[in-house]
């Protein structure tokens, strides 16, 4: 078995049971539905080329309003559940026990292609609990040093991770990056704060241009700016990730520039 396949199987049984026994049990869900697809934000940002200034209605959560909408409603719809569950209310524990109980396999509850894909409102706020989980116990596992703590933020993470959750994908590569609860991987890092910046959250495209960077991989520092440049940002942002990206380009001239000293001896340089 794979080791993908076993955290799955871990992730789907034993983490929410074992929460159980840590801190609390889980919740509901209110109306099932599909929701429309809705075009991924770049592309959006190309229609209206102009930046697009966010008001208090469309910003509700610390996504942006960037993300497909889906996730942002989950977001409403479960934040409060899993607050008032990790703080001991019962009501909440069982609302919160109903939605973790919704897929119990991977057969049962495939994964969306991408974070843009259409959703069901149940499968929306499925995985949105397990990032809100994975948080709470990556927020508990660094303010306690309790490793089981954090060996739940990886399952949780990891999960919400493979359902495509942009949140999700940049908590677990941050697990990644420092290598604090789980292996350290900067290529995994890096490919899941791509996968994050790729969902709707800048924050996830600069911080892979930043793992790239401190790794002199100039050509992924490259390809992960000109992700951040899609977004629909102010004047004097834009200006900046346009001058960090000629840093990037002009480190990866330099390192294919052939010095004299380099040069074979029987060749002369003008």
């Amino acid at each position: 078995m794979s080791k993908v396949r076993k955290w799955l199987v871990w992730g789907f049984v034993g983490v929410p049971l074992g929460a159980l026994t840590l801190l609390f049990v889980a919740g509901v869900l209110l109306d099932a539905g599909i929701l429309p697809e809705r075009a991924p934000w770049h592309a959006q940002a190309a229609e209206a080329n102009k930046p697009i200034p966010p008001t208090p209605e469309e910003v509700k959560t610390p996504m942006g309003n960037l993300v497909a909408q889906h996730w942002t409603d989950a977001w409403l719809r479960t934040y409060d559940l899993v607050r008032q569950a990790t703080q001991g209310d019962k009501d909440s524990d069982a609302r919160l026990r109903q939605i973790l109980q919704r897929c119990p396999s991977m057969e049962a509850c495939p994964t969306p292609e991408n974070a843009f894909a259409p959703i069901s409102n149940d499968m929306a706020d499925f995985i949105t609990v397990q990032y809100l989980l994975g948080a709470y116990y990556l927020q508990l596992a660094d303010a306690t040093n309790d490793a089981k703590a954090g060996d739940y933020a990886f399952k949780y993470l990891n999960i919400a991770t493979l359902y495509k959750h942009p949140l999700g994908a940049f908590g677990y590569a941050q697990l990644r990056q420092h290598g604090k609860y789980t292996e350290k991987d900067l290529n995994n890092a890096y490919a899941f704060y791509l996968e994050s910046g790729q969902g709707g959250y800048l924050p996830g495209a600069l911080r892979a241009a930043k793992v790239a960077i401190d790794a002199k991989s100039w050509g992924y520092a490259r390809n992960a700016m000109l992700l951040a440049l899609l977004y629909p940002v102010t004047d004097d942002e834009r200006a900046e990730l346009e001058k960090d990206l000629r840093t990037i380009e002009l480190a990866a001239l330099n390192k294919t520039l052939v010095t004299a000293d380099e040069l074979p001896r029987n060749i002369t340089v003008f």
